[in-house]
């Protein structure tokens, strides 16, 4: 993480600080719990410090796009497309994991 970033954090309170470790942990728990032993972890916590910078430089915006990218997925699964048209590039390594475990 970037030093500015905790200066940023320093006047944020409590919640703040939990709600952005929620975020990041309920998109990783999932899945590291189906893949067991899996050899991507150094892409996974890539992807987990490029969350934490987002969600600390702005939250509301970053949990939008993140479930924009969510329902572009799960409707392109649906329809046969492509998986990855029109999902936000940050979190395109969490996509492509997903999509190998489906």
């Amino acid at each position: 993480m970037r030093p500015d970033n905790f200066k940023r954090l320093i006047g944020k309170n409590i919640q703040t600080y939990r709600m952005i470790y929620n975020t990041v942990d309920g998109l990783l728990m999932p899945i590291l719990i189906t893949t067991g032993a899996m050899n991507e972890y150094k892409i996974l916590d890539q992807f987990a410090k490029k969350m934490f910078e987002c969600l600390i430089d702005n939250y509301a915006e970053t949990i939008s796009r993140l479930k924009y990218s969510k329902k572009i997925f799960k409707k392109n699964f649906a329809e046969g497309k492509y998986l990855f048209d029109g999902v936000h590039e940050e979190f395109m390594p969490y996509f492509r994991i997903c999509s190998h475990l489906m």
